[in-house]
């Protein structure tokens, strides 16, 4: 798994009907801008932090919430959600990937490759060895029940 990013980022995000949502940060955490943020399988708070498939991803921040000090729920972080973002890639991405699942690989950096990794979006658009456009679904559940 790639080591998260502790520092903030330049996005590029293209559109898509979705806005801005919000939720409270876990205690001793700091969310740079523009990073994935994660809910947090134990507490349901936002966190910066991956942990395999536990931790949910919720979105992109759209600002740094610097919560070092401050204990659960102390400072809020607001993330984009069901937007096209252009975000780096592990490598492994081809054309041949595009229509398929993207998964986070440390809070920065996307992968084609499941490993117990959480589900981002959908890779729509392959810019090159280094980054893909990726369409973006919060939390969405590992297992959809049947109808």
């Amino acid at each position: 798994m790639a080591a998260d990013t502790t520092q903030d980022q330049l996005i590029d995000m293209t559109g898509g009907e979705g806005g801005l949502s919000s939720a409270p940060v876990l205690a001793a955490k700091v969310i740079p801008h523009g990073t994935m943020v994660f809910k947090d399988a134990a507490s349901g708070h936002a966190t910066p932090t991956i942990s395999t498939d536990a931790n949910r991803f919720m979105g992109i921040s759209h600002e740094r919430v610097d919560n070092a000090s401050g204990g659960n729920g102390a400072r809020d972080v607001e993330f984009y959600i069901q937007h096209r973002f252009i975000l780096p890639q592990d490598g492994n991405i081809t054309q041949a990937d595009v229509g398929k699942r993207a998964h986070a690989k440390g809070n920065y950096q996307i992968t084609k490759t499941e490993e117990d990794l959480p589900y981002v979006g959908t890779i729509e658009k392959f810019i090159s060895a280094t980054k893909v456009m990726v369409k973006i679904d919060f939390d969405v559940p590992t297992v959809i029940p049947e109808a």
